[in-house]
């Protein structure tokens, strides 16, 4: 390429550099408005007496006010999040609910910007409900849904721990609480023990603290296994003492759970069969089981027997 091309490229770059130079200034120095979110704070609240208890806000309130401020373009170009704070500092007493209009005048820029604050523009206005604190000690419900692999069980009910948690927050709101809720995990496809942490959900409308926030969610996974257990004995109850004896007082009766479980059955102990006397007239009587925690009865074999008196 020739020296002449090169100088014809030179002096175009440098005139589309110029331009751009041009360009930045009348952005900087021009005068713009501009929509920024200022953070919300609630503070000063009234009514702190000792003695009776630390006052709150008892309602959702947003976390963030949405104004329009005006400047030249280099200021509002340094503007961020955290640039204005809007305060608001509640009157009233615990019970009260009031209804404050925010203004410009509650905003705070905490930076030294030569810019304008002209108005806010949503929300306009906020409604601020009074309460006193209060703590409870509330049940966790479990909402995670398990699911195990194909040819695997699970060994009892999942546990959780704590299964009760300290919610703090606005006396109100807290004594229609029932329960807190864990996070609605749905886990499908296990074929190993479960061992976590799960996050605790309070209702939108209430405005709490709890400790812990979470709690430790456990279950026991185990390869699905079968088996008959042999000389299981029939209990005989509702009957005087000795009175009457089951015929056969053994039966075999087949079982299904978690390979472990299975493998260390007592079939005269974790299998409780009986029959009830209570009306007992003649015939056979159907056999009946209390119903186990960490295994499941498929079948027994006979289902029914004769009571013979002793």
């Amino acid at each position: 390429m020739s020296t002449a091309r090169w100088s014809t490229w030179g002096i175009r770059i440098g005139a589309l550099g110029l331009a751009f130079l041009l360009w930045l200034y009348a952005v900087t120095e021009n005068t713009y408005t501009r929509e920024i979110n200022a953070r919300l704070r609630v503070h000063d609240l009234p009514g702190q007496q000792p003695g009776t208890g630390e006052v709150l806000v008892a309602n959702p309130v947003p976390e963030t006010v949405r104004i329009q401020v005006a400047g030249k373009g280099r200021d509002l170009l340094r503007l961020d999040s955290d640039s204005f704070v809007l305060h608001l500092r509640p009157e009233g007493t615990a019970g009260s609910v009031r209804n404050y209009r925010l203004t410009t005048g509650m905003v705070e820029l905490r930076e030294s910007l030569d810019v304008v604050l002209e108005r806010v523009l949503e929300p306009r206005e906020i409604e601020i409900v009074l309460d006193r604190r209060a703590e409870r000690i509330v049940p966790v419900r479990n909402r995670v849904e398990l699911e195990t692999a194909e040819q695997y069980t699970m060994v009892g009910k999942p546990s959780i721990q704590p299964v009760q948690v300290v919610v703090s927050g606005p006396s109100a709101p807290l004594r229609d609480l029932v329960f807190v809720d864990t996070d609605s995990l749905v886990l499908r496809g296990l074929d190993e023990d479960v061992d976590l942490n799960v996050k605790l959900i309070l209702p939108a409308d209430i405005p709490a603290e709890l400790d812990p926030s979470e709690v430790r969610l456990k279950a026991r996974i185990q390869l699905l296994a079968q088996d008959e257990l042999r000389r299981v004995p029939v209990r005989v109850r509702n009957a005087p003492v000795h009175r009457y004896r089951a015929e056969p007082a053994y039966v075999r009766v087949r079982v299904k759970g978690g390979i472990g479980v299975i493998a260390s059955l007592d079939p005269a102990v974790d299998v409780v069969l009986y029959v009830d006397a209570l009306h007992y007239r003649d015939g056979m009587v159907a056999i009946q089981y209390e119903e186990p925690s960490f295994f499941d009865i498929v079948n027994i074999f006979p289902a029914a027997v004769r009571l013979v008196e002793q």
